[in-house]
Order: structure tokens, then sequence, then C-alpha cells
């Protein structure tokens, strides 16, 4: 027996239904009350990154580096449930091919910063993780998420000898070409 796609996709929808209210109704029979349907977590945030240049302005009171900065790929994620995922790749001074800045030093590692609205200060930090020779990491984290957030701004702060220095090497926006 063939099965479109849409008429799969359709069986499948209804059977998590019932199988989520049958949940339910079992629940609510023990005297615990679980609604049926679930808050669920969706995408609050979604931007690529960009590099910065060393004659971009402040951001939120965080000076961007001395150094300019390229990016070949940068993308953040940022969750409902505080879910943080920063994918980046080729992160490098722009000219040097490196990740060691004259003024700062070898940026070892980088963390990704949340801003609202005009807050000088992070509503949300990630982990510090390593930054390859090569410009890449990967921030897999779970952060607490402020209930509301206007005009949210991410900032990749560099991590050189073990501490997080206070500029910004890369931040969500994006390059019109």
């Amino acid at each position: 027996m063939h099965v479109s796609k849409r008429k799969g996709l359709a069986l499948l929808v209804c059977a998590a239904f019932a199988g989520s209210a049958f949940s339910a109704v079992g629940a609510f029979g023990h005297g615990l009350q679980i609604p049926i349907f679930q808050p669920r977590v969706h995408e609050v945030l979604k931007s690529d990154l960009i590099g910065n240049n060393n004659t971009d302005p402040a951001i939120h009171g965080v000076s961007t580096a001395p150094a300019s900065w390229k990016i070949a790929f940068g993308r953040i994620h940022v969750f409902s449930n505080g879910g943080v995922i920063v994918v980046i790749r080729g992160l490098l001074i722009t000219g040097t091919g490196t990740a060691a800045d004259n003024t700062v030093g070898p940026v070892q590692k980088v963390d990704a910063a949340l801003f609202c609205g005009n807050d000088t200060k992070a509503a949300a930090m990630t982990k510090s993780v390593p930054l390859s020779p090569q410009g890449d990491a990967l921030i897999v984290d779970k952060v607490m998420l402020p209930a509301r957030c206007l005009a949210p701004q991410v900032l990749i702060n560099p991590t050189v000898g073990g501490n997080i220095i206070p500029i910004y090497i890369a931040a969500s926006g994006f390059i019109t070409m």
C-alpha cells in the first residue's frame, strides 16, 4: 500500500497528538495536572556573525578589537529554553590569517555574550570554548535568558591567557555584497 508523504505526515501528527492526549488522560486520572499541550522550544534569535573592523563603534559599551577580524562563516542560534549554538569557521585577523593579535596576544578561546536593548552588561554569556588555529569554534551551551530582550545583539569575545578580554572580535549582523 502506497502512502503519500502528505498523508504519512498527517498520520504521524495525529499519532503524536493521540499519544499526548492518552498520556494526559492517564496523568489526570492519577491526580497529576499535566496540560495536553506542553510549551514548545522555539528559536528566539538567529543571525549571521560578521568580523569586526577596528574602526567599528563600541557596542553596548564593549570596544572593538584593535585588529580587524574576518570570518568565513558564522551563525548563532538562541532558543527559548536558553540553548545557544554558535558555529564559527575561519575567524582570523585580516591580513595575517592567524588568531594572534599583536596588541592583546594569541586568542585561545571565545565566548558569546547576549546583550538586550541598550544595556552595557550582558544579559547572558556562554562558556568559553577553544578557537582553533584555523579560526574554528563551536559553542553549545545553555544559559539563563531574560524574560524580555529588545533588539538582541550577540558579541564574540576573545580569551587570551585564560582571561576574557573586554573587546569583541565578531558580532551578530550582516554584510551586503
